[in-house]
């Protein structure tokens, strides 16, 4: 049997390390995790964290993730020392201290956690719930802003007794909160009304003022403060620390400060940050010393203040502050350098495609696993990508419209100002464009599927958000329907939901779609193709390659259980229990008997049919630095379903071995009795797909047997030309009865034969035929699937799993059926995927 390069990528990689000819490292010598057959891009200088600090030393960055998740770099040479996963919940809400020994996690609202980041111990846990939280030089006192009932409040804990003294009662809360560094005086910013100062030991209020301020800096030698403006007026005040009193405005800097301040060492001048660099500003002179282009927050500054260390996305940067020169070398075209945001495999094998939130969409040889960039600033690093707070995590959630085209020549991708291309994938040049954009220019696309054979292209558009002017609890887009040889539209459906605008999955036919509502529709007649559990599906969804089946989140409230139904029937199939969240990504193996999920904490892979998990991949100890509560930003499945793809925050693209799982489904020959067969062949027909999917499976591990009994049964789909021209006829005849007839008659087989009704609305000028015609074809009517088209479409599903010859044979006679006929569909697209995962790879 011919394999695709994917394949034959698995079983040479696993040979050479069965006789330890093979280190598993990846192609940068980095280590591989459990698992996993290759890297796509480097973890070199790659982190995804939004806390940085420098040790005492200056020798190591201490990097924080959600809170838990704390790693140590060498900050020479920009290498990850250690990883540490300390206990308990995702939160934004942490702390460090200023040397990076200590860590102030906000539980669970209730409490702080103090750890120790070398040990991973935790130090004590205080009865606080802090907005804001600030350690003194020294790492003994820890300053806590809360809020509660309206009412703010600040107090100093003692971290060696775990006493705490209160400072103040507030009429708000603390926007942010340093200690002198002899820990003798404590400044916060209170929102919305002043700054303040108090000495810690005595507990008295030593000045107060009306400036109002989201970030505060003391200087090294405690005499100036420096806030910036809450209004983002483009200032940047000093005040004298002992008094309160203005020392001077700098004016002229960027707006808005997006991080904390630093002093130099000098107390001479401060770092901020303008969302696009690093600035350090005299604040004597009032002018830049220099720009750090590139740097971005969060950052953090050596003690001697001559470099810099900074995140952009994943890429860790150390910077030279007096030439604003990058010190590490440049890793960009190594790999993504932000989160990767989808990834698709080319239905050849040959390649996977990938873009990031670094605005690139990037093309992997899996023979090299060397990238190329076919497309920079797709989508810039902010705009078009959504960040969402989801289990106490921010990151990047919704991947980016991205597919391939089947003959793996042309890659699909959307623009933020709502329209998609076809690109090139050799050339990278433009080949055809597609523009949702209504009259108005308020659209933007929400989610897009190419059809099996490439010649449509469907795309859920649906007014931007920002530019609505109302509060909406209802959201309309339009299903639109592409001719992609021509670029021209086909069809539009109004669609209507309740819910996010960008929770969206359109089946691989175009005729349902899983909306963000929770609800699986009929395009066509609008009407739910499921029955909905209580509690109801929810996002993420995955539709199988055939459209069998779809997948879905099923229990929000508790964040543990996917499901899977069959939507032939509409009823349930599945329902595995793992710990999931918005965050996750599903996907089927292309022939529909895996489902693999990539949940929060690991990549699980499950058979269909009976529930059992074949394949149990932990992040943890696996992943050398994780974010908590997101094992991969984006998963993809390879045409032959013996690797999967998943994408990570730090940038790169981790290929897993499947064939463990598949070594456990792939059963021997079996042996059916006359009777064993007739049962299975009565089971495809229960209305139960529990009952109906070992029967499927029984059959497809005895083909000798199961071919014989399929060929008896199935026929390809035929009706009668002359008869549909008569019909068709019948609809311009004189007799309005004969007329009603003949609707009648052509409504019962409307969807079969879609395409005949289509060219007959093109070719008559009757305004009769052409006005029966549009309602036959928008008709939304959705009438049940009988049961027996249901065990053909199952039988079809048989003879993929089979994937014989013989099988194939048989595929090919039903495919010759009528067009528009769920069956003919079925057995041509079931041809295509046999096709692909049997494809030879075409250049190595």
């Amino acid at each position: 049997m011919r394999r695709s390069f994917v394949s034959c990528f698995v079983l040479l990689t696993l040979s050479l390390f069965a006789v330890g000819a093979a280190p598993r490292v990846d192609r940068h010598g980095d280590p591989l995790p459990d698992g996993a057959i290759a890297r796509l891009g480097t973890i070199r200088q790659r982190i995804a964290a939004s806390k940085l600090v420098f040790s005492g030393d200056g020798r190591t960055v201490i990097a924080v993730a959600a809170g838990r998740a704390v790693s140590r770099w060498d900050a020479v040479r920009g290498r990850m020392r250690d990883y540490r996963l300390l206990p308990g919940r995702p939160t934004d809400q942490f702390w460090l201290s200023a040397d990076g020994r200590l860590l102030a996690v906000n539980e669970d609202g209730k409490s702080l956690a103090v750890f120790n980041t070398e040990s991973g111990a935790r130090k004590c846990l205080l009865a606080a719930s802090a907005l804001h939280a600030a350690f003194s030089r020294d790492g003994k006192l820890l300053a806590t802003g809360e809020y509660d009932k309206s009412r703010g409040r600040v107090r100093v804990w003692d971290l060696t007794s775990g006493r705490d003294r209160l400072l103040a009662e507030l009429p708000s809360y603390v926007n942010d909160l340093a200690f002198r560094p002899d820990g003798q005086r404590l400044f916060a910013a209170v929102d919305n009304h002043s700054l303040r100062c108090w000495d810690v030991d005595g507990g008295k209020e030593i000045w107060k003022n009306d400036h109002w301020a989201s970030h505060l800096a003391v200087s090294p030698d405690g005499r100036t403060l420096c806030s910036d403006t809450y209004s983002g007026q483009g200032t940047l005040p000093t005040w004298d620390a002992g008094t309160g009193r203005p020392l001077g405005v700098s004016t002229g800097r960027p707006q808005f400060s997006t991080s904390p301040m630093v002093f130099t060492p000098d107390g001479q001048a401060v770092f901020v940050s303008d969302y696009r660099s690093v600035l350090l500003w005299d604040t004597d002179k009032c002018k830049i010393r220099c720009r750090l282009e590139g740097a971005n927050v969060p950052y953090t500054v050596a003690p001697d203040g001559k470099t810099l260390i900074s995140i952009r996305g994943a890429l860790l940067q150390r910077w030279d502050v007096e030439s604003g020169k990058p010190l590490y070398p440049d890793t960009a075209d190594l790999g993504h350098t932000s989160a990767v945001q989808a990834a698709a495999f080319t239905p050849d094998g040959q390649a996977l495609v990938t873009t990031g939130a670094d605005g690139t969409i990037r093309v992997w040889d899996l023979s090299t696993q060397r990238p190329r960039i076919l497309l920079r600033d797709n989508l810039r690093y902010w705009g078009g990508i959504r960040q969402k707070h989801i289990d106490g995590h921010f990151g990047t959630y919704c991947p980016p419209i991205l597919a391939v085209t089947p003959d793996s020549r042309q890659v699909l991708h959307h623009t933020d100002d709502g329209q998609l291309y076809l690109r090139d994938i050799r050339t990278a040049k433009k080949v055809r464009g597609f523009d949702v954009r209504s009259a108005d220019n308020k659209a933007r696309v929400g989610a897009a599927r190419l059809s099996a054979d490439g010649r449509t292209l469907w795309t859920l558009a649906y007014p931007r958000p920002e530019l609505t002017s109302t509060i909406r609890f209802e959201n309309q887009g339009s299903l639109i329907g592409w001719d992609v040889a021509n670029c021209q539209r086909l069809s539009s459906r109004s669609l209507t939901w309740a819910g996010d605008v960008e929770d969206f999955v359109i089946a691989p036919d175009g005729r349902t779609v899983a909306v963000a509502d929770g609800s699986v529709r009929d395009v066509r007649s609008g009407k739910e193709r499921l029955k909905q559990p209580n509690p109801p599906l929810s996002h993420p969804f995955a539709f199988s390659a055939d459209g069998r089946l779809v997948a879905a989140m099923a229990d929000r409230q508790h964040w543990n259980a996917i499901a899977v139904y069959e939507l032939l029937t509409g009823r349930p199939l599945l329902r595995v229990e793992a710990p999931v969240s918005w965050s996750s990504r599903f996907a089927f193996s292309p022939d529909g008997r895996l489902l693999i999920a990539s949940g929060r904490d690991a990549l699980h892979v499950w058979e269909v049919s009976g529930g059992r998990r074949l394949l149990h991949l932990p992040a943890e100890d696996r992943l050398p630095a994780w974010a908590p509560e997101l094992f991969g930003t984006c998963l993809a499945v390879a045409p032959d379903g013996r690797a999967a793809a998943t994408g990570h925050e730090d940038g790169t693209v981790l290929l897993w071995d499947l064939a463990p799982a598949w070594r456990l489904v792939e059963r021997p020959v079996a042996a059916l009795t006359a009777e064993q067969l007739d049962t299975c062949w009565a089971d495809l027909l229960k209305d139960d797909p529990r009952t109906a999917y070992p029967a499927m499976n029984r059959l497809a591990a005895a083909p000798a047997k199961a071919l014989p009994l399929l060929r008896k049964h199935l026929r390809p789909v035929t009706i009668d030309a002359q008869w549909v021209a008569d019909r068709l006829a019948d609809l311009d005849s004189s007799d309005f009865a004969t007329r009603a007839k003949a609707s009648r008659a052509l409504a019962g087989v409307a969807e079969i034969i879609e395409p005949r009704l289509r060219r007959e609305l093109e070719r008559t000028s009757s305004a009769e035929v052409r006005a029966r015609l549009r309602r036959l074809l928008e008709d939304p009517h959705l009438p049940a699937l009988p049961p027996e088209s249901v065990r053909r479409l199952r039988a079809v599903a048989v003879l993929e799993h089979i994937g014989t010859a013989e099988a194939g044979e048989l595929l090919r006679k039903l495919a010759n059926g009528e067009p528009g006929d769920r069956l003919t569909r079925a057995a041509d697209a079931a041809l295509a995927r046999i096709a692909a995962a049997h494809a030879a790879p075409t250049s190595h």
